[in-house]
């Protein structure tokens, strides 16, 4: 047993007197000043840019006024064909390279002058033209839009649809 002991002493002895084991207790690194300094630009920007980002996703959320989306329709017919009813754009019946004009209302009813912006989606996007897509309108303004849809020559009859989006925003 004496023996068994010893060598354990000795292994023990031989690991702590090996060179570069047991210099890392206990030692203390030397900051350098100008790295310290670099690192703290270099977070300060990061917080910065990120702070800018999310001030400016809020504020882009905080400029869109309002939205309003109404249906539209148009019926592809060897025909003419109208549709007056309020709330949604009918271009009624339209003869494959024909068009089908329709007019909408807008109205600011703010203190603020403020950006319209017209958006389109759907089937029939492609399709519609506007005299307006991006313009200003004026505190307590009303305006009228034109659209027009113009049906390609060589789409089958049938019903077509889409939405308009109205979006106002400050400038």
């Amino acid at each position: 047993m004496k023996k068994q002991s010893h060598s354990v002493k000795k292994h023990h002895k031989s690991h702590t007197s090996h060179k570069g084991h047991g210099q890392h207790k206990g030692h203390v690194h030397k900051i350098d000043p100008q790295k310290d300094m670099t690192r703290k630009i270099i977070i300060l920007i990061i917080v910065v840019l990120l702070a800018i980002a999310v001030t400016e996703f809020f504020f882009s959320m905080y400029k869109v006024v309002t939205v309003q989306t109404m249906p539209m329709n148009i019926t592809v017919m060897n025909k003419l064909g109208f549709n007056l009813d309020p709330g949604t754009v009918h271009f009624g019946g339209v003869p494959p390279g024909n068009c089908g004009t329709r007019g909408l209302w807008i109205e600011n009813k703010l203190n603020k002058t403020l950006i319209v912006d017209i958006r389109r989606y759907g089937d029939i996007a492609p399709w519609v033209e506007t005299n307006n897509q991006t313009f200003f309108i004026q505190p307590l303004e009303k305006t009228n839009v034109k659209f027009s849809a113009c049906v390609p020559y060589n789409t089958t009859e049938g019903n077509y649809s889409g939405t308009i989006a109205v979006v106002m925003k400050r400038p």
